[in-house]
């Protein structure tokens, strides 16, 4: 049974990375996720310099009982590239020896300081990088270092020239692929317009960025249709437009919806994150067009929590007589009626 899946130039053991998250900061905690068998690791994202980031408290489950619901406003608190590169050296060797890519996550102010980090990130060997156009967590509050920039500065829709200088700049200076982590909003919006200008290797993006809520769209994994109420099922029978919504506020219905919208719309590969919690989820992601995804609440709740969802993927693929993951890629796209759906945009 095979899990690889090829992403860009890269070929990975499973569909599963680990997102850019505190944890990965060292080299401690980077091999803890490749002992894990986590098929790519994004590392803590990073700047030219040490960040102390906001103060107390950053990481925490605003529901500690039911730990489904995470902050993780840190400010972007890093070590900084010069450190960051000493500890992915350090692991570097058993991440080949177990067949895990390290990934570099890139936080900066200006366009020079991703040149600077991504050079440095390149020479530590990680196998790509990815640069965070999304956090909203920087601003003057954490002081002047932050500058007005950083995270969705890059990503706003209404200057998509800023997310392709950048590409443009950075993809000039390294000869590694580019992950751009991008707001969904963004992509849906001027995907098209980055990709045709400067293309990144890969697009990731997480599903909370989308336009509003409770948009969304689940899929059933059994069938591959996806699933609507019976009003709108009477709405697509009488050929009506609707809004693919989801009745309630859950976050993974939206990866699933913007991640079909953009695989009818662009044609690069697809990362997406958000409430991807097991196999299934990963399954739904995948039908919908992802290529793989990335998690992270997910690890903060269960560092092992891969070992389950490989053995769901293990057990759907067994199930319906899949041989390779790549078979169910994208099988769900001719069975949405993307020319009925309205998509409203909050701006």
């Amino acid at each position: 049974m095979n899990l690889e899946v090829k992403i860009g130039e890269l070929t990975f053991k499973n569909p599963i990375i680990v997102g850019a998250a505190g944890y990965a900061e060292d080299a401690n905690g980077i091999k803890r996720f490749i002992e894990r068998g986590y098929a790519g690791i994004v590392t803590k994202s990073t700047a030219k310099k040490e960040l102390v980031g906001a103060p107390p408290p950053r990481v925490f489950w605003l529901d500690k009982y039911g730990r489904n619901w995470i902050d993780g406003s840190e400010g972007h608190r890093n070590p900084g590239i010069e450190k960051m590169a000493e500890e992915i050296k350090k692991c570097k060797d058993f991440a080949e020896k177990e067949n895990c890519h390290i990934i570099g996550s890139i936080t900066c102010m200006s366009v020079d300081e991703a040149v600077f980090v991504a050079k440095g990130f390149e020479r530590a060997g990680v196998s790509a990088i990815e640069v965070d156009m999304v956090c909203p967590n920087v601003g003057e509050q954490l002081g002047p270092e932050y500058a007005t920039r950083g995270g969705e500065y890059w990503s706003d829709p209404k200057y998509p020239e800023r997310a392709i200088e950048l590409v443009k700049v950075i993809k000039s200076n390294v000869g590694i692929p580019l992950w751009c982590k991008i707001s969904p909003k963004t992509l849906f919006l001027v995907g098209d317009k980055i990709l045709n200008e400067a293309p990144p290797d890969v697009f990731s993006y997480i599903g909370s960025g989308f336009p509003s809520f409770p948009l969304g769209l689940a899929i059933d994994i059994d069938t591959g249709e996806p699933l609507f109420p019976g009003n709108i099922l009477l709405r697509i029978k009488k050929n009506m437009k609707f809004v693919p919504y989801a009745a309630i506020y859950p976050l993974l219905p939206t990866t699933v919806l913007i991640t079909a919208l953009l695989r009818k719309k662009i044609d690069i590969p697809l990362i997406p994150s958000g409430g991807i919690a097991n196999g299934f989820d990963v399954i739904q992601c995948m039908m919908a067009g992802a290529n793989a995804v990335q998690i992270c609440t997910a690890v903060y709740k269960d560092l092992n929590i891969i070992e389950k969802m490989l053995r769901e993927i293990r057990w759907f693929m067994a199930k319906k007589g899949y041989t390779d993951i790549k078979e169910i890629i994208g099988i769900a796209l001719d069975k949405i009626p993307f020319e009925l759906m309205e998509i409203p945009i909050r701006e």
